[in-house]
């Protein structure tokens, strides 16, 4: 089996978890930094118009499916990338700096990191947006926490835009871009928006379909 298949121009690796942990165990602390990203089908429909990004997005170390419309495109089910990858930052206490969209979120998802998986405190979080972006300011902050990881639920383009232009000026061992992953697992795991769910999934479908060679 083909370790990646191509989904509206975008490499997913077709890989199960453990498999993917020692990938990523593998790789942080080497140069350059490790660029990981959790992608779900949504955010996939959301980088359509981004030729240049997907392009960049195939030297990626690992893109990995985070839902199941997507993880069934690829032929796979039941795989659970994000709270392996959280729990090994956790037992190597690792230090973390997350990137969110807003306060709310950066607040949100700092209690799941410490509800969830033990990880108390963090060496530093900021808020990115496409209208307040300080590209420099916040790789400085990044660099100066001292940080093994950033943890980032960004919302796609903007997440890949960011990491694309700024890889090469990161001072970490692991870039992990989860965008909304963590709470599309939540919100299946606990059978939040299935009518919802299921509309975008179909629209998902129908992308593919369009798009697959004849």
């Amino acid at each position: 089996m083909s370790k990646t298949i191509e989904i509206l121009g975008i490499n997913i690796n077709r890989m199960n978890s453990k498999e993917a942990l020692r990938k990523v165990n593998a790789l942080s602390g080497k140069e350059p930094l490790a660029i990981v990203e959790i992608i779900t089908s949504e955010e996939l429909l959301s980088l359509e118009e981004s030729q240049e990004l997907k392009a960049e997005m195939k030297t990626f170390d690992l893109v990995l499916a985070g839902d199941k419309g997507l993880l069934e495109a690829v032929s796979l089910t039941e795989e659970r990338y994000l709270p392996l990858l959280l729990r090994q930052l956790q037992r190597n206490h690792s230090r973390v700096f997350v990137l969110a969209n807003n306060e709310g979120e950066c607040r949100e998802f700092a209690e799941y990191l410490r509800k969830d998986y033990g990880i108390v405190s963090l060496a530093g979080a900021a808020v990115l947006s496409a209208e307040h972006r300080d590209d420099d300011l916040l790789v400085n902050a990044i660099n100066g926490s001292d940080v093994d990881c950033v943890l980032s639920v960004l919302a796609s383009p903007l997440q890949e835009d960011f990491i694309v232009n700024n890889k090469k000026s990161l001072n970490t061992k692991l870039w992990l871009g989860t965008g909304d992953a963590y709470k599309k697992m939540d919100r299946e795991e606990r059978g939040i928006g299935k009518l919802t769910a299921f509309i975008k999934q179909r629209i998902f479908k129908k992308k593919i379909g369009d798009s697959a060679p004849e």
